[in-house]
């Protein structure tokens, strides 16, 4: 084999994928010390519960208006998205929350932030493929299904072994028996085998190791599996699983802000702008947080029961409408990521 070449392609900038992707991970390796500190990591208190919500996933949740809503040329570039689809999302969520009550839809709800939050990782995972050395198509294929088997066994192993009446009533879900949870985590392990025997050999074969691309598969694996499989439960599971999905989004708006903008030539005000910006996401995530949520289950039609229907579905519409439009602003064609 000839001299290896380490090939780092970057998402964001070669510092913020190390801070955004790599930074927390070791937060699995601390955790025998958290009982110096008062912390049990397998429980989840309100207030961490709360804060994590906040500071990063309801903040990334909000940021999007910042490249769509507040951005004269990108408003009028996505103008029929930011009015057609929040108007959609109202719509549906009203009729949900009508005909089928707020457990459903909660539940519907989950499985949304499921799938988007997978999306999102898998993005991450392809562009750092496609901007390295490829290899042959079968490694490719590998690739993509080991990058989707994790999440995807971490959500089965979750719906096996947690204890349903903690999130959902008896019934609510069709529960995978833990006996095909254990045959397929056989199956995940052997996949990720393949991703592993795999990209050795295509190492060997090129001499090339595309270190972005393992970064974010370890993410991936640590946020997941270690996340969901080990800790199952508790503040660190909640911490990887916000952080993995909230933190990259936030540098890709931070970075996408700064290098579109004409104050990002000078330092102290873009600083401060930027955070200016996160301090109003954080408040509108407080906001939505904080607003009670009335339990809405299947009534006669009241005036009063429409309008608490409607005041829920304004409440979620910001989130569902987050996942929708940002499945359009960030395709290739429309080239948001001008500095890639």
């Amino acid at each position: 084999m000839s001299k290896l070449i380490f090939e780092r392609p970057f998402l964001i900038s070669p510092n913020l994928d190390i801070f955004c992707f790599l930074s927390y991970l070791p937060i699995v390796l601390i955790t025998p010390f958290f009982s110096y500190f008062g912390i049990d990591p397998m429980q989840l208190t309100i207030t961490q519960g709360v804060l994590l919500i906040i500071l990063v996933d309801g903040a990334h949740v909000f940021s999007t208006i910042f490249v769509t809503y507040f951005d004269k040329e990108r408003r009028d570039l996505f103008r029929t998205y930011l009015i057609g689809i929040p108007l959609m999302v109202f719509t549906f969520t009203l009729c949900s929350l009508y005909f089928l009550g707020s457990m459903k839809f909660y539940i519907f709800l989950a499985y949304a932030a499921i799938f988007h939050f997978m999306r999102q990782q898998y993005g991450w995972f392809a562009i750092a493929c496609k901007k390295g050395q490829r290899g042959p198509v079968w490694i490719s294929s590998i690739d993509q299904l080991s990058i989707y088997s994790i999440p995807i066994f971490a959500v089965i192993w979750k719906s096996s072994y947690s204890d349903p009446q903690r999130w959902f009533k008896t019934g609510d879900l069709f529960l995978i028996p833990t006996w095909l949870t254990d045959k397929l985590h056989l199956v995940f392990w052997f996949i990720t085998a393949l991703f592993i025997l795999s990209n050795l050999y295509q190492i060997i074969k090129l001499s090339k190791i595309n270190l972005t691309k393992y970064m974010i598969w370890i993410n991936t694996f640590v946020s997941w599996y270690i996340g969901f499989v080990y800790f199952n439960e508790g503040f660190v599971f909640l911490f990887l699983l916000v952080l993995h999905h909230g933190l990259p989004y936030l540098g890709l708006i931070y970075k996408t802000e700064r290098v579109t903008k004409p104050i990002r030539n000078q330092k102290f005000k873009y600083i401060f702008a930027l955070t200016a910006m996160y301090l109003v996401c954080v408040g509108l995530s407080w906001t939505e947080i904080s607003t009670p949520k009335p339990f809405i289950e299947i009534e006669p039609a009241t005036i009063e029961h429409f309008l608490s229907i409607a005041f829920l579905a304004l409440i979620f519409t910001p989130q569902v409408s987050h996942y929708l439009i940002d499945m359009v602003i960030w395709k290739k064609k429309y080239k948001i990521l001008k500095y890639h």
